[in-house]
């Protein structure tokens, strides 16, 4: 009796919200096509890291078939497709990286402390993501406060830069408050 009214109200009420999960679908492997043209964006070093149409296409498409294989809300399939549109443009940044597997190990350490205050400055990108609206450019000076993970991460020479530590910031910032809204979303 009890297993007929639960199926019953699962039926007629549907299933309790849950907390988004399996954002790592969104990384899965793609077809040749869909990788092709990634291929095409991360060779073209253009300057241009502006979404095309047809990569927007690809993102809203994976996001929608993770979103049916997992039941998540159209917030997050705007967060995961966001997500997965920032771990392309770090990827296609990558060799501009200026910091050793150790230097951002060291760096993640001096992070720690402070990742919650990081990830509140991309509470305005992760609310333009979700009402759909182009994200803001970052604020003048926004990573003045983290200025002393340099010298608490041991960073020399060109590393030690401010520049360098804010494009590192701009990239864990970004995405760890998109993860964290896909979580709660």
């Amino acid at each position: 009796m009890l297993k007929w009214v639960v199926t019953a109200i699962l039926i007629t009420g549907g299933t309790p919200a849950l907390a988004a999960e399996h954002l790592d679908c969104m990384s899965l492997p793609l077809g040749a096509a869909e990788q092709s043209l990634l291929d095409r964006h991360y060779s073209a070093e253009r300057g241009d890291d502006r979404r095309t149409l047809a990569i927007d296409v690809v993102l809203n498409g994976r996001a929608q078939a993770c979103g049916y294989l997992y039941g998540w809300s159209e917030k997050a399939l705007r967060l995961a497709a966001h997500h997965q549109w920032l771990q392309i443009q770090w990827k296609a940044l990558e060799r501009f990286n200026h910091y050793s597997a150790d230097e951002e190990a060291r760096l993640n350490v001096a992070l720690a402390p402070r990742m919650d205050r990081l990830i509140s400055l991309f509470k305005a990108d992760v609310d333009a993501v979700v009402a759909n609206v182009e994200t803001p450019p970052p604020e003048e000076d926004a990573f003045r406060e983290f200025k002393p993970m340099i010298k608490e991460a041991k960073l020399t020479g060109e590393n030690a830069s401010e520049e360098n530590l804010g494009v590192w910031l701009y990239q864990r910032g970004s995405i760890m408050a998109l993860e964290r809204a896909f979580q709660g979303s």
